[in-house]
């Protein structure tokens, strides 16, 4: 048996268990709901799941902050100019 085999046999069991309470099942098998979903509709949810890189995708682009002044030296002449005493 393989382990795709026993997995799918794990979930059947639960479900019946459970009478096909999804959040019950997927409780009973330490998994999310959306994992089981996921693992009963493989096909539906494959369009979804593609990976895109971090730096195309607009949520996870991170703005670099101003570089900090590295020794109170700088951070004098910065205060100097900006008007700050």
């Amino acid at each position: 048996m393989t382990l795709d085999e026993l997995e799918k046999l794990a979930i059947e069991f639960a479900l019946r268990r459970f009478h096909n309470h999804r959040t019950r099942a997927a409780r009973a098998l330490g998994i999310s709901v959306r994992t089981l979903q996921r693992k009963l509709n493989p096909n539906t949810h494959e369009a979804h799941d593609t990976e895109r890189p971090v730096d195309e995708d607009p949520a996870l682009v991170t703005h670099e902050s101003p570089s900090l002044p590295e020794s109170s030296h700088e951070l004098a002449e910065e205060q100097q100019f900006s008007g700050i005493k």
